[in-house]
């Protein structure tokens, strides 16, 4: 047996990643603060201005398949790099912008190169770096894009009510940049680079992941279970989206002001913290069917719930149970993976599995838009938001419990 060392170098990948996923998301989900701000200064429709944040979704999920195989091969440091000053680019880009096809360019092209390329690559690096506490871990890292709402939101709504929506571009920028770029230094595909073992490797007990051989992806593409999970984060990507483009301009729709309708954004991203770490902690036990269970129940309890929320107090809770609910599916994510297929082609898994959330991303925030300016309300688009949960809640009934996949052909 190997020894234990006195520092695992795994902690400090946690804590790249982390900060990383802080500025990538926290950044990224701040589209919705500036989403008044174009429509005032453009003339836009909400459902032209969404088109810009869907496109940017659907695309990054392309890029993260591409990274996911990347990564699987090289690793993430390289890929982490370029992500971070496509974000820095981008957003000085946003600055400039005067014209809506300049805005899809950016947001569809640059800004869902940054996005798409970082989740796959950081993710499924830290299932490499940890046997044992790999949900505990994964939970710590996903946290990462819940802190970066809480800090960012109430930030970048002040710079652009002080110095205006062309100034806070040009501040996140050097956010995004730096806070991606310089992590990412830090950044290893794998302990053995190092001369080490994955943390908990040789512990056996119920933290452990059972022996089995790992799932190349033309094996895993071949099992009921890798499209029945595609299905569900398809479904959880129509509503994740959604809510995070559309729940400020509904917020200030109801007469709340713009910096109260960012404590929206931040109470979701700290109730998301909780969820990730919480729910990704206990999947080390329960494992991921149950756990995805429990994380859809709530987000069918939220959608419901929204569509009776129109105070700032009833939004307050919404946002403590949506934001739990999406911490722990996106923590998910990774270990359903990683515990049905194995690692040898988890980067690409973990890639297909987020393109189906960002295809399902293309067409919540368009469509939720496109039916706002039909009917001038929200009640018909949050509808459909909540039956998506619930079929997806089904679709996880179909899942087996099983610890790894079985073929089907």
């Amino acid at each position: 047996m190997n020894k234990k060392p006195g520092f695992f170098y795994g902690y400090v990948v946690v804590a790249a990643s982390f900060i990383i996923a802080m500025a990538g998301w926290g950044t990224c989900y701040s589209y919705g603060l500036f989403f008044d701000s174009l429509l005032n200064e453009f003339g836009w429709t909400r459902a032209m201005t969404s088109v810009a944040f869907a496109l940017s979704t659907f695309l990054s999920g392309f890029v993260g398949i591409i990274t996911g195989r990347l990564s699987d091969r090289v690793g993430p440091k390289a890929i982490t790099i370029l992500c971070g000053v496509c974000f820095g680019v981008g957003y000085l880009l946003m600055s400039l912008a005067h014209a809506l096809w300049q805005v899809y360019l950016i947001w569809g092209l640059v800004l869902a190169i940054g996005i798409g390329g970082l989740w796959a690559p950081m993710i499924s690096t830290i299932a490499r770096w940890f046997v044992k506490r790999r949900g505990l871990m994964t939970g710590i890292v996903a946290s990462g894009m819940g802190i970066g709402s809480i800090i960012l939101s109430p930030v970048i709504s002040q710079l652009i009510q002080a110095y205006g929506w062309r100034a806070a571009y040009i501040s996140i920028s050097i956010i995004a940049l730096v806070a991606i770029v310089v992590p990412a230094q830090f950044l290893k595909r794998d302990p053995r680079q190092i001369g080490l073992a994955p943390y908990g490797e040789i512990i056996t007990g119920p933290a452990s992941m059972p022996p089995s051989r790992d799932f190349t992806f033309q094996q895993a593409i071949r099992t009921h279970q890798f499209w029945l999970v595609c299905v569900i984060y398809f479904l959880f990507g129509y509503n994740q989206p959604t809510i995070m483009v559309h729940i400020v301009p509904y917020a200030t729709g109801l007469g709340i002001s713009l910096l109260d309708a960012a404590g929206i954004i931040a109470i979701i991203g700290a109730s998301s913290v909780i969820g990730r770490i919480i729910t990704g902690g206990a999947s080390d036990r329960i494992r991921a069917k149950s756990s995805l269970l429990g994380s859809l129940i709530l987000l069918l309890f939220s959608l419901t719930w929204l569509e009776f929320a129109d105070s700032l107090p009833a939004l307050y809770i919404f946002s403590i149970a949506f934001g739990f609910a999406w911490g722990g599916m996106s923590s998910l994510q990774m270990l359903t993976a990683a515990e049905l297929f194995g690692l040898k082609a988890l980067g690409i898994i973990v890639g297909v599995f987020s393109f189906c959330f960002c295809l399902g991303g293309l067409f919540g925030p368009t469509i939720t838009g496109y039916l706002f300016d039909l009917s001038g309300s929200y009640q018909q688009a949050f509808l459909i938001c909540a039956i998506t949960s619930l079929t997806a809640l089904i679709s996880v009934l179909w899942l087996p419990r099983l610890k790894r996949a079985t073929h089907c052909l």
